[in-house]
């Protein structure tokens, strides 16, 4: 997976984002001309309670005939310096997920790969430097010279330096340890297994360095980091390939840093060599394992999206507190439970990892407090409760789970307890949830996916009775049937037969609550007399979900409202454009941004229900299959564009759908992954990965053809954009006739 010489100008290359975790929630992550355009960009993010910027970059600088070649790329205010990405000749990711890069300058060939060390705040950089047949110096020797760029702040912020004393170090011959001055500072150990290090003369920091992300995000775009010394090196070219490493290691304290550092350094090459070779193999086998479990066929490991999709799917997955989660996002976000849940199959259960989704079920189901599993953990690994749909996502992972793993002792010893808690809770009333007397579920305004908000401003309110919940409330209690007789649970008779009648009239009251005649759709949600109508995509859940409420001509009829309205090449927008709310694009300060994040924005993990949908509702005919891997193609591209080699959180609801939010996301990443390996990767019609339980079966009627839709669909968004802008001339041109 490679980007070559003519995109990598400063225009595109600071585009191209990469990241790679540590297994604990930390990461190295850049563009693809090392030039950092966020403050969460750096080389060592180091995962503690909380995650800090330890190691911001390397940069590093050749003298060849006496002069000087600079490889690094920085900004400071409208400054580009220095331009290293015009010495660049190719950016990889190395077997799907390693970022190297290589440089040419003077015929010599600098190439320089970049790997974490798994479950350790530790990174290491590995370089072979040699002479090419085009070499143009007089002097076969030359000297290499690296300088740690350091810093030691929470990776949200930003460092500020005055003229006081922020670092204490401690330098030796090849490695230098450094500690923030604050109380409880981690403490960063920098070395090299050929390179000598040097202090500078004085203390010397690269002040001011701009973030252009962050400047388009309305944030803080400015930061200092500190420049300890630097690592340096004479080669001489006529002995061939010259290979050296840097490695990074932190800790929350210096016994801590010096331990970690001590186990992976070492002076010979063979031992980085291992310890890349360790996590080369470590990311194939999770390929290899993908394709094994969803019977796709390939002769050998290519760089094919399901590879780069299983290979990005690992990043999510940490160790946190002693336990595995799944992280929501990077840079920002960290574990929720709805997020989590949702990405459980792709990430877990398709790449065969159910050891972890066992870890991940159980340490939810721990926190269960009151029948609501935590919407999300912070930093320090406190839950907080406000949701009333992690719960019940919660019911469809461990349906999942069951369906690949078939493991039911694991549910009915870990999660049995905890699974009817919810349900007894949900019926008579819980935190910000309640059952009415339909059986429907009634929950508060901000405790759906849809949860922006601004100040004590809910962008978008949806009190009541909200399409997704009560459709993910009816595939819950029908889970719940099927367990009970799983499980052999010894529930009196009369009350189990109370409780199927319960949820043969909830199936038939979702149905006269949400079905809008007019429209051929679902309502988003209803309060009492109010029916929402908003095109919103949360009525393709009613789809998509294990367990039929509708016939299928009303299903075909829910699918083709949100293709017509929702769909585009990335995913579904979050409100119909042609909603009066709808905003278009993502841009702007935290507050333009929240207002658009559910009112237009496209959300890719949608797109995997979408497609799930539309399959199903084709009786999963191969024609079905073969026109959503076509639909699948677009967002395929996005691997090789934004968070090179993953999917981004969303983008804009308006042309061209520029990527938006965070570069990689777990549910983007694991739905997609789904969709295709559930949906769409095997040849078979109709084949489930199993059969724990029956669907209706509905006879094939009218197919739905969206092969064409997707032009049309784009040259009717060029047409809306058009007369909008034409429209906004107008108005323009109206007052500036009223000023005269």
């Amino acid at each position: 997976m490679q980007i070559k010489k003519n995109l990598l100008d400063y225009k595109n290359g600071k585009t191209r984002e990469w990241l790679i975790a540590n297994g604990l929630g930390g990461y190295a992550s850049s563009t693809a001309i090392n030039l950092n355009t966020r403050k969460y960009h750096g080389l060592l993010i180091a995962a503690f309670n909380k995650r800090v910027l330890l190691l911001s970059k390397l940069d590093e600088e050749l003298i060849i005939d006496g002069r000087k070649y600079e490889l690094s790329c920085n900004k400071y205010n409208n400054l580009i310096l220095p331009e290293g990405f015009r010495f660049m000749e190719e950016f990889n990711l190395k077997f799907n997920y390693f970022p190297e890069f290589t440089y040419k300058v003077c015929g010599i060939t600098i190439r320089k790969k970049i790997f974490t060390i798994h479950e350790n705040n530790a990174v290491v950089v590995s370089y072979n430097i040699f002479a090419g047949n085009d070499l143009k110096v007089n002097n076969p020797e030359i000297i290499i010279k690296i300088k740690p760029l350091v810093n030691s702040r929470d990776f949200h912020g930003n460092l500020h330096a005055d003229n006081g004393k922020y670092f204490d170090e401690i330098p030796y011959e090849n490695r230098t340890e450094i500690k923030g001055v604050y109380e409880n500072a981690p403490t960063l150990i920098i070395g090299s297994d050929n390179m000598r290090y040097s202090k500078l003369g004085c203390d010397f920091w690269i002040k001011n360095m701009v973030y252009e992300e962050e400047t388009n995000r309305g944030q803080d775009d400015r930061d200092d980091h500190y420049c300890p010394g630097e690592f340096s090196l004479k080669i001489n070219l006529s002995g061939g390939v010259a290979k050296f490493n840097v490695i990074a290691a932190a800790g929350e304290n210096k016994e801590n840093a010096k331990e970690i550092f001590n186990k992976f350094y070492s002076k010979k090459q063979e031992n980085y060599d291992n310890l890349f070779d360790r996590e080369k193999t470590r990311i194939e086998n999770i390929i290899l394992n993908t394709h094994e479990n969803c019977r796709i066929n390939r002769i050998k490991l290519n760089n094919s999206a399901i590879d780069l999709l299983a290979a990005a799917s690992d990043s999510f997955i940490i160790k946190k507190n002693g336990n595995k989660s799944i992280i929501a996002g990077y840079h920002w976000f960290s574990d929720w439970g709805r997020d989590t849940m949702v990405s459980l199959t792709g990430l877990c259960l398709v790449t065969s990892r159910y050891d972890d989704a066992k870890e991940i079920l159980k340490i939810y189901a721990k926190f269960c407090r009151n029948g609501i599993i935590p919407n999300r953990f912070n930093d320090y690994g406190e839950a907080e409760y406000n949701t009333a749909d992690a719960s019940l996502w919660f019911f469809h992972a461990v349906y999942k789970f069951l369906q690949y793993a078939k493991d039911y002792e694991f549910v009915k010893n870990n999660l049995w307890e905890t699974l009817k808690s919810i349900i007894d809770n949900y019926a008579v009333g819980t935190d910000n949830v309640k059952m009415d007397s339909d059986g429907l579920i009634i929950s508060d305004a901000q405790t759906t996916w849809m949860d922006a908000k601004i100040g004590d401003f809910i962008v978008t309110p949806r009190a009541g009775k909200c399409v997704e919940i009560n459709a993910l409330w009816y595939n819950a209690l029908k889970i719940m049937d099927l367990l009970y007789e799983l499980m052999e649970d010894d529930l009196d008779k009369n009350l189990k037969s109370d409780y199927a009648a319960r949820v043969i009239a909830i199936k038939e009251n979702f149905k006269s609550e949400f079905w809008n005649h007019e429209k051929g759709c679902l309502y988003d949600f209803t309060n009492k007399d109010y029916k929402d109508d908003s095109i919103r995509p949360n009525q393709i859940f009613a789809v998509s979900l294990p367990f039929r409420i509708f016939e299928l001509e009303k299903e075909k009829s829910i699918v083709k409202k949100v293709h017509e309205e929702l769909d585009t090449p990335y995913g579904l927008r979050s409100l119909s454009p042609e909603d009066e709310k709808y905003i278009g694009t993502y841009k702007g300060d935290q507050t333009k941004r929240d207002m658009a994040y559910h009112q237009g924005t496209v959300w890719t993990y949608l797109l995997g229900h979408f497609i799930t949908a539309y399959v199903k509702v084709n009786d999963r005919s191969l024609e079905s299959k073969k026109q959503a891997e076509e639909y699948l193609a677009d967002i395929f591209e996005n691997l090789y564009d934004a968070g090179f080699g993953s999917i981004s959180e969303i983008f804009d609801g308006d042309l061209p759908h520029k990527a938006r939010g965070c570069i990689s996301q777990a549910w983007s990443v694991a739905e997609i992954l789904r969709c295709y390996c559930e949906d769409v990767a095997e040849e078979t019609e109709g084949r489930k990965i199993s059969d724990i339980a029956k669907e209706d079966n509905e006879k094939k009627k009218e197919f739905i053809d969206i092969s064409d839709k997707r032009d049309e669909a784009k040259r009717d968004e060029a047409k809306r954009d058009e007369a909008k802008r034409d429209e906004a001339k107008r108005d323009e041109a109206k007052r500036d006739e009223a000023k005269r």
